[in-house]
């Protein structure tokens, strides 16, 4: 398989220094997942997801009580999906390994 003269060690470190080379060259791409454009001034979540309250939200609840994360009574079922659709336009497109 391989020649006595060759040690692993080399080619596999040979191999690591052709892969580090062609990897080189890739840029990353422009447009809605570039480096330059992405957005920081992303705000935070709307009344959608989370449900102000005014009054007491649940059984001990408070962030001096026991159970110290009252907003967890201000979420509905539907509040993951509401988070996921306000969200999408700021999140970065999937990366893909073809070369164009």
């Amino acid at each position: 398989m391989f020649l006595r003269t060759r040690s692993l060690p080399a080619i596999a470190r040979r191999g690591y220094n052709q892969a580090a080379q062609d990897m080189s060259g890739i840029k990353p791409p422009k447009g809605p997942g570039g480096g330059a454009s992405i957005n920081p001034d992303v705000p935070g979540l709307s009344s959608n997801i989370v449900k102000p309250s005014s009054g007491p939200l649940g059984p001990g609840a408070s962030h001096s009580g026991q159970y110290k994360v009252p907003e967890y009574y201000s979420f509905n079922r539907f509040s993951y999906a509401e988070a996921e659709v306000e969200i999408a336009k700021y999140r970065l497109p999937q990366p893909s390994s073809h070369r164009k």
